[in-house]
C-alpha cells in the first residue's frame, strides 16, 4: 500500500520548512539600507501553500494566543507613539511575521511524520558537521581561511553584521567553523547539539553521533555543550535511557580532542568566561540584564508598556560599545513592558514548550532561545526553534502502537512499512 497523499505532503512541507530555514540564512535580499533575511519570505510562502493545500492547518488554540500576544504589542506600540516615541516598527512587524510559524500544525498523526522530518534534519546537520570538519581541516594544511560563500554570492545578498568565522583566540590563524552556509559558528553549534540529542534518542549509529559531535566541536560554541547536556540529562531520567550507550564512543572523541588538540584548553577556558569580564558568557548572561532592566523600570510608562521595538537595541548600543546581547525577556519588557511582555512570553511558552519525554530536545530549545540566544527577532534561532519544538514529532515511546492518520478520509491507513520503521527504533 502507497503512502497516503496527505501524509506525503505533510511530509513534504515540514521538510522543505527545515531546508528553507537552514540552508538559506545567510542570504539576504536588500531592502533599502536594510536588508531582509531570505528565509522569512521563504518559509512565510511554505506556510501560505501548506495551508492552502491541506499540508498544514491553523492551530486554533496557537491562533488565540497569537492574536492575544501580538494584540498587546501593538497596543503598547500605539500607546508609545502617543506618548512621543518613535519605535522601530520594522521591528513590529518581523515580530508579527517570524511567528506566525507557531500557529499551524500537522493535521496528520506525529508519528507518520516522525521518521523522514528527523532524517531530513540528522541528514542536513550531518552535512553541515562534514562541511564544518573539512574547515578546519584545511586549515591546518595551511589553506588560510576564507568565506566560500561570498566567492559566489554577490555581498549585498550575503547578510551583514555578523561573525561568521572569528578567530579560535586573538591572533590565532585557525577561525572558528560554521559549515559556510550558517551565519555564525554559534548557529551551527547550536543545531548541531540538537541533533547529537536526536540523534541519541532516535539510537542512530555511533558513526553518525561521533560525527555530529565533531562537527561540532570546531565550531567553539558554548551552547553546543548546553544544549547536549540538558539533552542528555533529560534522556538519562526517561524511558529512553538505554539509548545513551551511544555516548561511549563520542566521550573517547571528546578525551582526544581534549588531549590532543589546543580546542580542548580553548573550551575548557570558555567553561569558566562566567568568572571573568567582558567575554561571550558575561555578553550573554549577565551584562544585558544589568544594561536592560534598569532602563526597563525607569520610569512608570515604560514599565507598563515599554519604549518600543526596537529600543533594547538603542539602549544597549548607547550604554557600552561591548558586544552584549539581547536576550528574549528582557527585550520584551524594554520594549513592549509588562502590557506586551506576558502575553508574548505566554505564548512563547506555549508554541516552545515540549514533552521531552519524546522530544529529548526540548529543554536544549529553552534554554537555547531564552537565555543563551538573542532569539526573538533572529530568524533562524527563532523558526528554527519553533520548527523543532512544534512540527518535527518527537521520537515514539519504545512499544508504542504504530501510528495512523488522522483522517482515514485523507487517504487510508498508514502503508505497513511506514508503521515498521517507526517502531523499530529507525536507526540512522
Amino acid at each position: 500500500m502507497s503512502t497516503p497523499l496527505a501524509v506525503r505532503r505533510a511530509r513534504r512541507v515540514v521538510v522543505v520548512l527545515l531546508a528553507a530555514t537552514l540552508l538559506t540564512q545567510r542570504l539576504a535580499l536588500p531592502l533599502g539600507a536594510d536588508q531582509l533575511p531570505l528565509s522569512l519570505p521563504l518559509v512565510l510562502g511554505v506556510l501560505v501553500i501548506g495551508v492552502a493545500s491541506g499540508a498544514l492547518r491553523i492551530d486554533l488554540a496557537g491562533l488565540r494566543l497569537y492574536a492575544l500576544a501580538m494584540g498587546a504589542v501593538v497596543v503598547s506600540t500605539l500607546v508609545v507613539l502617543a506618548l512621543g516615541s518613535s519605535p522601530s516598527l520594522m521591528s513590529l512587524v518581523f515580530l508579527l511575521a517570524i511567528y506566525t510559524v507557531a500557529v499551524v500544525r500537522s493535521p496528520v498523526a506525529p508519528g507518520l511524520l516522525a521518521d523522514t522530518t528527523h532524517r531530513a534534519y540528522l541528514g542536513i546537520m550531518t552535512g553541515a558537521a562534514v562541511v564544518s570538519l573539512g574547515q578546519v581541516v584545511i586549515q591546518y594544511l595551511g589553506v588560510p581561511y576564507q568565506d566560500y560563500l561570498l566567492r559566489i554570492v554577490p555581498p549585498e545578498f550575503v547578510q551583514q553584521g555578523y561573525a561568521t568565522g572569528d578567530p579560535l583566540m586573538y591572533g590565532s590563524d585557525l577561525h572558528r567553523t560554521n559549515a559556510v552556509l550558517f551565519l555564525e559558528p554559534s548557529f551551527l553549534g547550536y543545531f548541531l547539539g540538537i541533533a547529537v540529542v536526536m540523534a541519541l534518542a532516535r539510537h542512530c549509529s555511533a558513526w553518525r553521533v561521533c560525527l555530529l559531535v565533531a562537527g561540532a566541536v570546531p565550531s567553539l560554541a558554548g551552547n553546543a555543550i548546553v544544549v547536549v547536556l540538558a539533552g542528555v540529562a533529560v534522556l538519562a531520567a526517561g524511558p529512553l535511557r538505554r539509548r545513551l550507550r551511544g555516548l561511549v564512543p563520542v566521550l573517547a572523541v571528546v578525551l582526544v580532542v581534549a588531549v590532543a588538540t589546543p580546542l580542548g584548553d580553548l573550551y575548557f577556558e570558555r567553561s569558566t568566561e562566567i568568572s571573568g569580564e567582558d567575554n561571550s558568557t558575561t555578553l550573554r548572561l549577565v551584562d544585558p540584564y544589568e544594561i536592560l532592566l534598569p532602563a526597563w523600570w525607569s520610569t512608570p510608562e515604560s514599565v507598563l508598556v515599554g519604549s518600543g521595538a526596537g529600543a533594547a537595541t538603542e539602549v544597549i548600543n548607547t550604554t557600552t560599545e561591548q558586544a552584549v546581547t539581547t536576550p528574549v525577556i528582557p527585550k520584551l519588557l524594554v520594549e513592549y513592558g509588562i502590557l506586551g511582555a506576558v502575553p508574548v512570553l505566554l505564548f512563547l511558552g506555549w508554541a516552545l514548550v515540549g514533552n521531552p519525554r519524546t522530544r529529548p530536545w526540548s529543554p536544549g530549545l529553552l534554554i537555547g532561545f531564552f537565555v543563551v540566544n538573542a532569539a526573538l527577532l533572529q530568524v533562524t534561532f527563532a523558526v528554527g526553534t519553533i520548527l523543532l519544538a512544534r512540527l518535527v514529532p518527537g521520537v515514539p515511546r519504545p512499544g508504542a502502537p504504530p501510528p495512523v492518520p488522522d483522517d482515514p478520509g485523507d487517504g487510508g491507513a498508514a502503508a505497513p512499512g511506514d508503521q515498521a520503521h517507526l517502531t523499530a527504533g529507525a536507526r540512522g
